[in-house]
């Protein structure tokens, strides 16, 4: 498998959001209860 690494950019944002958010949902990834916007 090859993995490639970078800095986020401002076209990541949604996608950075999505994850985390589904994180806070799923109770699994962090302590978070309130999704961040």
């Amino acid at each position: 498998m090859n993995l490639n690494v970078r800095k986020a950019n401002e076209a990541d944002i949604e996608s950075i959001l999505r994850i985390y958010n589904q994180g806070i949902a799923d109770r699994i990834a962090t302590l978070e209860t309130e999704e961040k916007d």
